[in-house]
C-alpha cells in the first residue's frame, strides 16, 4: 500500500549526484534488462528499495539481539539455581 501511495504523491524534490560513465553504463543497461520506465526512476525504486531493506535489517538485528540476551539471561538465572542446589558447573561453558 505505501508503494501504491507513493506513486500517487506528486514528486517535488531533486536529488542530483554524479557518476562515472561506467557507472551509468551499468545503471543503464540493468535498468533496460528488468524493464525500468526511466534512469531516474529506475534508480530512485533501487535507492528507497535498499535503504527499506536497511531499515529492515537493522530491526531484525535488533530483535535478534534482544532475543540473546533473553537467552543470555535465561542460561545465568539456570546456572545460579544449579549452584545454589549444590551442582558443580563448568565455568568454561557458563554465559
Amino acid at each position: 500500500m505505501a508503494e501504491r501511495t507513493s506513486a500517487l504523491m506528486t514528486r517535488n524534490r531533486v536529488v542530483v549526484f554524479r557518476v562515472t560513465q561506467e557507472e551509468y553504463k551499468l545503471l543503464r543497461s540493468t535498468c533496460l534488462e528488468r524493464g525500468g520506465r526511466s534512469l531516474s526512476d529506475f534508480t530512485r525504486s533501487g535507492l528507497l528499495a535498499l535503504l527499506k531493506s536497511t531499515g529492515q535489517s537493522d530491526e531484525r538485528i535488533a530483535l535478534l539481539e534482544r532475543k540473546l540476551a533473553s537467552v543470555q539471561y535465561s542460561v545465568q538465572h539456570i546456572i545460579r539455581l544449579m549452584e545454589s542446589a549444590g551442582t558443580q558447573v563448568d565455568s568454561n561453558h557458563a554465559y
